[in-house]
């Protein structure tokens, strides 16, 4: 799937000549093909993807006079402690059940993957949970844009599930949008649990 529509005609605005264009129809085509295709490929294998945002979702800034910084192990970066003690707790309920590979689409990214990685294992992520991935660091673009490009260079996968608070346009069909201030609550666990649920995508 070709995630950019180039568009030239010099009669239109910045904005909208280089926004990237997509159709939903078309979007869920091309994961239909991918998950197919990994299917044939490997069969009885299920590779689930978790897009996990952390502000709004596993973040909430909710005030707390013992909050402090803290050095993660890998990065040697400091951060401070904002998290959700439910959000992060419903969290470990689904890699639990359905041990998804967490790919890292929050800005937070922009810190790298090792910072991640230590500040979600710090706020207590399960210590089996996989974080494999981060997606692009470029220019920033709309989320559901980036996770797209990150989609159509990694095709090896069976199911997706975004946990974001910023709507995820031709993706919404695999989203749990998230609110402040209840983050990943419990009905948003319930969405996440029916859309691993279903299977592979087809």
């Amino acid at each position: 799937m070709s995630t950019r529509k180039c568009a030239n005609d010099p009669r239109l605005g910045y904005n909208e000549a280089m926004q990237e264009l997509y159709n939903e129809a078309d979007v869920e085509n091309a994961l239909r093909q991918w998950v197919s295709a990994y299917q044939k490929a490997n069969p009885g294998k299920e590779r689930n993807l978790l897009f996990l945002d952390f502000d709004g979702v596993i973040n909430t800034y909710r005030e707390d006079n013992s909050r402090e910084m803290f050095t993660g192990r890998r990065s040697n970066m400091k951060f401070m402690d904002v998290s959700d003690e439910e959000s992060m707790k419903n969290l470990n309920i689904l890699v639990r059940k359905y041990d998804p590979e967490i790919i890292i689409s929050s800005s937070w990214r922009y810190s790298g993957l090792d910072y991640c990685r230590d500040y979600l294992y710090h706020c207590g992520l399960m210590e089996k949970a996989r974080i494999s991935d981060i997606t692009t660091t470029g220019e920033m673009a709309p989320r559901h844009e980036e996770i797209l490009s990150w989609l159509d260079k990694h095709h090896d996968f069976s199911n997706l599930v975004i946990l974001d608070d910023i709507y995820m346009a031709e993706l919404a069909a695999h989203q749990v949008m998230t609110r402040y201030p209840s983050g990943f609550d419990k009905d948003c666990l319930k969405q996440a649990k029916k859309l691993f649920a279903k299977g592979p995508i087809v």
